[in-house]
């Protein structure tokens, strides 16, 4: 059969168009759009997922910064009582509890005597530590918050001694009141019998703070209310103030004390036992 041109043009045009519509049959369109629902939805949530995951994270960030900048306070003293020391039931610092108990294992060279968290009054706190066997010589580490929730905490001061204790120096960074912050004795290896002697080993830390104005002025009172004035001076008002100090939870600041009592008066049985009362607190 004779098929003229234009009949042959309109031919391929329908069988073009009869192609196109087999290639895109009614199953295929829903397939396919479908698809792009489902697409269209996995993009919405994972959108959604980031923007949820962006905005916890700032709340988080938000709420540390906010109790960071919250001074750190005692926890209550009862009533007709005495405070006690804090320990944990673990090394988290918000799991504070009132008990005997801080720093378990006497005699652990460099172990630091004092409870997992304790308490200063003056600015320039007394810190002691265990003697090692034959150390020479203490290198003592002051850090910027809690080195437990932060191993990267920066070293606010250092110094080494020779002897397993020390008063925070007038010239050293001054601590802030209210603000956490932990301390940890090393030695040198060879001064432990390791035979090397290119490295320290290293205690383990505990923390401490400086009590804030509103938190030291019940302290300060009592102190008044016994007339024991600013600086003792007899035997007895120092120990009176000391065992003042422990009532409260006072640990840096009476301790101190007992220690020079001890060092003054190794043959007083009061001091005596009061200093081994005021250990075993934290044992």
């Amino acid at each position: 059969m004779f098929v003229n041109k234009f009949e042959k043009i309109s031919l391929e045009k329908n069988l073009l168009k009869r192609n196109s519509l087999k290639k895109i049959s009614p199953r295929s369109s829903f397939t396919l759009h479908r698809s792009l629902s489902i697409m269209l939805t996995f993009a919405l949530c994972f959108g959604l997922c980031l923007t949820c995951g962006y905005v916890a994270s700032s709340a988080n960030s938000l709420t540390t910064a906010a109790q960071a900048q919250q001074p750190r306070r005692p926890l209550p003293k009862p009533k007709g009582g005495a405070r006690g020391f804090e320990q944990y039931a673990g090394r988290d610092a918000s799991s504070r509890l009132i008990a005997a108990g801080a720093t378990r294992g006497a005699g652990i060279p460099r172990k630091p005597i004092a409870p997992m968290e304790g308490i200063a009054l003056d600015a320039r706190p007394f810190f002691l530590w265990e003697p090692g066997l034959n150390t020479q010589t203490y290198k003592f580490m002051l850090y910027d918050g809690d080195v437990y929730a932060d191993a990267k905490a920066p070293v606010v001061w250092q110094t080494e001694t020779k002897e397993p204790q020390l008063v925070y120096p007038a010239d050293a960074p001054a601590l802030k009141p209210g603000h956490l912050y932990s301390w940890r004795v090393a030695a040198p290896q060879s001064d432990i019998r390791s035979g090397n002697s290119g490295s320290l080993t290293v205690g383990f830390p505990v923390r401490f703070f400086v009590l804030v104005d509103e938190d030291a002025q019940p302290v300060k009172q009592a102190i008044s209310d016994a007339k024991l004035g600013a600086t003792p001076a007899t035997l007895e008002d120092k120990l009176k103030h000391a065992q003042l100090l422990a009532e409260y939870g006072v640990w840096y600041d009476a301790l101190h004390i007992a220690r020079e009592l001890v060092a003054e008066n190794p043959q007083n049985d009061d001091v005596q036992a009061f200093y081994a009362s005021l250990i075993a607190g934290i044992e």
